[in-house]
């Protein structure tokens, strides 16, 4: 099937409508093409860094026990401060529900989370859930104000 493009010059060369008739219907076609959020890119975005973040997690527990108390906090903290450092780029860089700020708030988001639970199995801190979590969410909130996520809020 031809484009509307190669339909209209067809029809333009062959004489069947002038050139104002053509620029209405072009203006047309333009005026109705709907723009489409990249959701399946957004999708695979968020996905893709949920499973980078658990598999950088994963290499690093693999040789935890071998680590001293220094490495595993640097260890720990280096995810969060590089989701940090994304979520700024992102933030100055790319519009509001970009898959990039979605991205990077999910990231963040979990780096987060990582961090406080390992800190504190590293420090031996008490603690229950509860308190885990909402410790979590206080930490986080100012993420949702500060980065427009549809996944963080």
């Amino acid at each position: 099937m031809k484009s509307i493009r190669q339909s209209l010059d067809e029809l333009l060369g062959a004489g069947v409508i002038d050139q104002p008739t053509a620029e209405r219907i072009r203006t047309y076609y333009q005026s109705q093409q709907k723009v489409h959020p990249y959701s399946l890119l957004l999708f695979f975005g968020v996905i893709g860094s949920l499973l980078v973040g658990s598999g950088i997690i994963l290499i690093i527990a693999h040789n935890w026990e071998f680590l001293n108390r220094f490495w595993q906090t640097t260890c720990v903290l280096s995810p969060l401060i590089l989701s940090q450092f994304l979520v700024g780029h992102a933030v100055s860089k790319h519009p509001v529900g970009s898959v990039w700020r979605e991205s990077t708030a999910t990231l963040l988001l979990f780096a987060l989370g990582g961090c406080l639970a390992m800190i504190s199995q590293i420090y031996q801190l008490p603690g229950t859930l509860d308190e885990f979590l909402v410790l979590w969410i206080l930490l986080i909130l100012p993420l949702a104000y500060l980065v427009p996520s549809f996944v963080v809020t």
